[in-house]
């Protein structure tokens, strides 16, 4: 009998509880917002997942020292001139932003790891903004995987967007453009057939247009995330 009056109790009380009406989490409204820079990278990715690798797995071994040495030569192709690709990504953001009225601050003075620069500390952030918006590039390279011969773009992008105090995260995605990305995903961005390089000598013969790629892909994956953004701010 007791445990028959518990059990009705518990019922009863779930039944309670299911019939109140749901208490709304009031959003505090957002005037201004402090951007978080996106950094260049620290270094661009390259790897070649060869089938051959999981046909003969011995393989493996020299298909990653010879995937580490393009990767070391491909970086030092690209590292000395970086332009202004983070610069540009963030100024997307930046723009529209200030085009929807909002007060937008760049801030100048994050502190940042060496070996890690968009590892941010949000609490320490010195800023008065409504909000805060950190933009930075999760993978910036080329793969060539099992299903291609060729090496494709590998473009992926987050943005998070948080109130000051943590309480309200707004915004939080990723954006892949390129080997990442798969057909009719909202977060995907298929890649243009015309950034294949078929071998890794013709990554290092066009290595300027592979450069200006990176460029042209990150503003493209800027633009969508900062679509998705907007929507969200709404």
């Amino acid at each position: 009998m007791l445990r028959i009056l518990l059990t009705a109790s518990v019922v009863m009380a779930l039944v309670a509880c299911a019939s109140r009406p749901a208490v709304p989490i009031e959003m505090p409204k957002i005037k201004s917002i402090a951007v978080i820079a996106a950094t260049n990278p620290i270094k661009y990715s390259l790897d070649n997942r060869s089938a051959l690798v999981f046909v003969l797995p011995i393989a493996g071994t020299a298909n990653y020292f010879d995937s580490k040495e393009k990767a070391k030569k491909f970086n030092e192709k690209l590292m000395p001139v970086q332009e202004s690709l983070a610069g540009d990504f963030t100024d997307v953001f930046v723009q529209s932003l200030r085009q929807q009225g909002f007060e937008v601050q760049l801030l100048t003075d994050v502190v940042r790891r060496t070996d890690d620069p968009d590892d941010v500390d949000y609490a320490k952030l010195a800023t008065t903004a409504d909000a805060v918006l950190h933009v930075r590039f999760e993978e910036l390279g080329l793969l060539s995987p099992r299903s291609s011969i060729d090496y494709l773009p590998r473009v992926n992008a987050r943005g998070t967007l948080f109130t000051r105090d943590r309480k309200h995260y707004v915004y939080d995605g990723v954006i892949y453009y390129g080997v990442d990305a798969r057909e009719g995903k909202d977060w995907a961005l298929m890649p243009d057939p015309k950034f294949a390089c078929p071998s890794f000598e013709a990554v290092i013969e066009r290595i300027e247009d592979v450069r200006s790629m990176f460029h042209v892909t990150s503003i493209e994956v800027a633009r969508k995330m900062s679509a998705q953004l907007s929507a969200s701010l709404k």
